[in-house]
């Protein structure tokens, strides 16, 4: 499996090429290698979520609570966190989550995957190929995967030995 670059830090830090249209930034903590059930959070880019903490998504307290929460533990050895550049607004970009955002505020008051294909959209355009090369890069055995999102469970297959409901 190929990847880009690489920094070792108290953590480390190593990014993806891109597949599907999302390239993968992993953040690790600890060795990971040939471990079974490495807590792991499987992060969709949220710009406005994660960096400016919009009320509109829970995506930046579920991205800081597994920082501060798993990885930051020092009781946790190890852990990943994925994250998938490309993915904002499920995989639509920041500006047609942006006019997606106008769709929803309007007169029609159009649910997220209603405005996303008044857009020209599938509800939801993320692929999750790269997480997988990456946790197989890692030779992660399998992870507990923090999430609430059965898509990203059956995305990662055969490498979820359980999941954690994160909200």
């Amino acid at each position: 499996s190929e990847f880009l670059a690489g920094v070792a830090e108290p953590v480390r830090v190593a990014v993806f090429p891109a597949r599907a249209g999302a390239r993968c930034v992993v953040v690790v903590k600890g060795h990971v290698a040939g471990q079974e059930r490495v807590p792991a959070r499987l992060h969709s880019e949220c710009l406005l979520g994660d960096a400016l903490g919009s009320e509109r998504c829970d995506c930046g307290p579920q991205l800081r609570s597994f920082l501060e929460g798993v990885l930051g533990d020092e009781r946790t050895g190890c852990g990943v966190l994925l994250y998938m550049q490309g993915h904002e607004g499920k995989g639509i970009g920041l500006a047609n989550k942006l006019r997606a955002y106008t769709l929803q505020d309007g007169p029609l008051r159009l649910s997220e995957g209603d405005a996303n294909r008044h857009l020209g959209f599938r509800p939801d355009l993320r692929r999750y190929a790269g997480a997988r090369a990456a946790l197989r890069h890692l030779e992660v055995r399998s992870v507990t995967l923090y999430t609430s999102n059965r898509r990203k469970a059956a995305a990662l297959g055969g490498l979820v030995a359980g999941t954690v409901p994160w909200r």
